[in-house]
């Protein structure tokens, strides 16, 4: 298991893993990158993605990494370099995903153990991670990772869990 750059070797596993996603009722940003009828092209604008979050909130740069194990693409996280003030509210500086169908197998710990490291590296000594207050899964995952509970806030009607978690662990 390893944290990758996106890559064209995964692809077919990452399609089949925005099938699931979709199937389960859960977008993100990944729907930002349009269809996936040009490999490559696909890839390149992931590694050109800047984050949006909020009506107000501006882009900020971040980078975004693959899970992935035995050859297939699991999951993956977006790494914000900086904080705006929508992140500050929901998103922070870590956001991350795990395709449905590798939910409860410890892959959401690995994906934020493998990203507090390069969140130290780009000179983030503590990130902002959020959730949604009835994700107990993802709030474990944090939890278990250091996280700090800071506070609870209402993001567009959704009530948002915020925690800081060391990056030097």
């Amino acid at each position: 298991m390893k944290l990758i750059s996106p890559n064209t070797a995964y692809i077919e596993s990452y399609r089949s893993a925005l099938a699931e996603f979709e199937q389960s009722g859960i977008s993100g940003f990944w729907y930002s990158f349009g269809a996936i009828d040009d490999p490559e092209e696909y890839v390149r604008s992931i590694a050109h993605y800047t984050h949006r979050s909020g009506a107000n909130g501006g882009a900020v740069p971040a980078s975004v990494y693959w899970l992935v194990d035995g050859g297939e693409y699991i999951g993956h996280t977006s790494l914000r370099h900086e904080l705006n003030p929508a992140l500050e509210q929901h998103g922070g500086h870590i956001g991350y995903a795990i395709r449905p169908s590798k939910h409860r197998q410890g892959y959401g710990r690995a994906i934020l153990e493998f990203a507090l490291p390069i969140a130290q590296s780009l000179g983030i000594p503590r990130a902002l991670v959020t959730c949604a207050a009835g994700n107990t899964a993802s709030r474990r995952i944090i939890q278990s990772c250091g996280g700090e509970f800071v506070d609870e806030v209402d993001w567009q009607g959704t009530t948002v869990l915020r925690f800081w978690v060391e990056t030097s662990q």
